[in-house]
């Protein structure tokens, strides 16, 4: 998954979902 490797700090809202798969990766 490339969401680790974009900005995960303004992408977790967008990728909310994303988050709850791959879990706490650069949160």
């Amino acid at each position: 998954t490339e969401v680790k490797l974009v900005p995960y700090c303004g992408l977790r809202k967008v990728y909310g979902f994303n988050n709850l798969i791959n879990g706490p990766l650069k949160i």
